[in-house]
């Protein structure tokens, strides 16, 4: 028979929960260089880059570099 009584489980479990998502919610955000560690640029998807050709001043001059088609249509109304 388990000796610790359930709700001492349910605050043990609260306990961890807690503690993952405060470790969860301190990941670094971006780190300086030219990767992102995943879709979002990093574990907090802040979406920031640290990388410095594109500003204020040239931006208005981007033109569209490459496309590709999915083969994916838009469904019949």
């Amino acid at each position: 028979m388990n000796s610790i009584s359930s709700g001492t489980q349910l605050r043990i479990f609260a306990l961890c929960a807690s503690l993952a998502m405060v470790l969860g919610s301190s990941v670094a955000y971006a780190a300086p260089g030219n990767e992102w560690a995943s879709p979002g640029g990093d574990d907090a998807l802040t979406r920031h880059s640290t990388l410095t050709d594109i500003n204020k001043n040239n931006a208005g001059k981007l033109q569209l570099a490459w496309s590709m088609s999915t083969g994916a249509t838009l469904a019949n109304n």
